[in-house]
């Protein structure tokens, strides 16, 4: 595993350094998807540690290091992987695939959207790993986002122990887009054996809180 603890380094501010030739993205600030973000944190009870699954360039993992004490930020593609370390040098980084730990594939790239970017499964290439042994070692967690481009259900099984350990708040993308979903069915099942209900859709993503935390009447 390759884990990278650059935490003391300055705070960076301003717009996010993109893979090249990625034109999907906001040139002009670092907020993305940063509603959904703000919704999540309203359910919080403390602002311990937050997991950000996959990191993309940091988009998320910034706003994550500026209202949590740690942060650990995911990414497995290697371009998108150096943008994150230079976008968020105070985070715990992690430069892995997640998925159930018995996947073997490689990793599909999108030059004009790296986030799009994506695990395909084949007989060879880049294995992944559970995110209850990757955070083996972390405390509370508090915040956990998963947006992995159709994995998130496996990602989701592989944190499965992490999950049941400290009841984070979730959020998981689970649409393309363009009217599919990502193993909608059995992410609202898993999660709802394991006490979640889905508090919220928002745009692509929906927000999984512990049944007790809801604000609904």
């Amino acid at each position: 595993m390759r884990f990278f603890f650059q935490k003391k380094k300055r705070k960076r501010t301003g717009p996010l350094l993109l893979p090249y030739g990625d034109d999907h993205f906001p040139k002009e600030h670092d907020r993305y998807q940063y509603a959904t973000f703000l919704i999540a944190t309203m359910y919080l009870k403390e602002k311990r540690v937050a997991v950000d699954v996959e990191a993309h360039a940091g988009f998320m993992s910034r706003a994550m290091s500026e209202l949590f004490k740690e942060t650990i930020s995911i990414e497995p593609d290697p371009r998108n992987f150096a943008c994150l370390l230079y976008n968020c040098p105070r985070v715990t980084h992690i430069n892995e695939a997640v998925g159930t730990g018995e996947e073997v594939g490689t990793l599909v790239s999108h030059v004009e959207n790296t986030g799009l970017n994506y695990f395909k499964e084949g007989s060879d290439g880049v294995k992944t790993h559970k995110l209850d042994e990757l955070l083996s070692e972390v405390g509370q967690i508090d915040l956990m986002k998963f947006d992995i481009q159709g994995f998130e259900y496996k990602a989701l099984l592989g944190a499965a122990g992490t999950i049941r350990k400290w009841m984070p708040i979730l959020i998981v993308e689970v649409s393309m887009g363009n009217g599919e979903y990502h193993n909608l069915d059995e992410i609202r099942e898993l999660l709802f054996d394991m006490g979640y209900i889905e508090e919220l859709k928002f745009g692509k993503d929906c927000v999984y809180i512990p049944k007790e935390r809801t604000l609904r009447v």
